[in-house]
């Protein structure tokens, strides 16, 4: 009896000790999970301000209401974004508050998105479109972003006489035999920003591969420009526009008119571009410093 009451005492010890491990390693696995959810993990979130919808990611991370911040493992949703650039070129889809961690839901491609495009307009500008051919738009090499001198063909006559005050004074050859340039250009505006091609305004799109596609050329070109010259290039007859690509570092400078011809403003004065003007206040006041520093 005594050796059968030790097996049985043996089992129970064993069969606790057993029990007491299991628990043992039990308490060991949820102090472990608690200590990781508690690990914080680096995360894009909201800070500095709410996010409105439709604001573009790269305003809000210039502004620093888009920053990487350390969070909870366990407050991280599903797709958090971890790095910056993985929101270039998109926009916030819904009102974001300050404190949120950013997951891939929240921010869309622009296009995807039904925003103004007005929130891309430069403060003070308004977007004005002309339709020209692939002659008159540089082949249709044009991109969002570009800058464009912008001249205008205008119609001359040997008869032609100046308007009177207020109009646009008829352009009138000088020396009256020089007629073979019937349509004269002139420079209207210098460094004109392009605001879009057709229907792209720049954004970045990829194929099924990931690779990069350019925007399609179009002859249907958008500029950004204050409301006054926005009403010049309306003015201006059908088919009339000529426009030349030029680089960033472009410093425009005066233009003569063609072979002499005298060609004035409404103002009585040289179009803007012959002077070397941009339709921009603020490159005109520099413009005009500089010219009177010199």
């Amino acid at each position: 009896m005594s050796s059968r009451r030790t097996l049985i005492l043996i089992g129970a010890i064993a069969v606790g000790a057993v029990a007491a491990f299991l628990i043992f390693r039990y308490i060991s696995g949820i102090e472990d999970r608690a200590l990781g959810d508690n690990e914080l993990e680096m995360v894009v979130v909201v800070e500095g301000g709410d996010v409105e919808a439709g604001v573009s990611a790269d305003e809000a991370i210039q502004q620093e209401r888009l920053v990487v911040g350390e969070r909870r493992r366990v407050d991280i949703p599903s797709g958090a974004i971890r790095s910056l650039d993985e929101l270039s070129g998109q926009v916030a889809a819904v009102n974001l508050p300050e404190g949120t961690i950013v997951s891939s839901a929240l921010f869309v491609d622009e296009n995807q998105l039904g925003v103004s495009r007005a929130r891309s307009l430069d403060e003070g500008n308004v977007a004005v479109s002309v339709s020209v051919d692939q002659v008159r738009g540089v082949a249709n090499l044009l991109q969002p972003g570009d800058l464009v001198d912008i001249m205008v063909k205008l119609e001359v006559s040997e008869t032609a006489t100046p308007a009177g005050d207020g109009d646009v004074a008829a352009p009138t050859p000088t020396p009256a035999d020089i007629g073979t340039f019937d349509q004269p250009a002139v420079y209207l505006y210098r460094k004109v920003e392009v605001f879009a091609v057709g229907q792209s305004l720049g954004t970045t799109t990829v194929d099924e591969e990931g690779n990069e596609v350019q925007t399609p050329g179009s002859g249907l070109i958008t500029f950004q420009v204050p409301p006054e010259a926005a009403q010049v290039i309306a003015s201006a007859p059908s088919g009339s526009l000529y426009l030349t690509l030029v680089p960033d570092d472009y410093e425009p400078g005066v233009v003569d008119p063609v072979l002499g011809f005298e060609v004035t403003g409404a103002s009585g004065g040289p179009f803007p571009g012959a002077l070397g003007q941009t339709p921009y206040p603020q490159a005109v006041e520099s413009q005009e410093e500089e010219g009177g520093g010199s």
